[in-house]
């Protein structure tokens, strides 16, 4: 993996629906290397909802 940044493609405080979610992603996905996606947990503690994120690796444009 190169230079490049995550992108969000899915954020929720349920879990069981980003895990589907997750799931659904990464099938419709035309990525074909897994390490390209990140699953994310944000632990909110006791003030925030726990946040479950879902990112996929963008690569760098040539010459960026």
């Amino acid at each position: 993996m190169g230079p490049g940044h995550w992108t969000v493609l899915y954020e929720t405080t349920d879990g069981a629906r980003w895990r589907t979610e997750a799931r659904r992603l990464m099938a419709e996905h035309e990525v074909r290397d897994p390490s390209m996606f990140r699953l994310d947990t944000l632990c909110g503690r006791t003030v925030l909802p726990t946040t479950y994120r879902l990112s996929v690796f963008a690569p760098d444009a040539p010459g960026r």
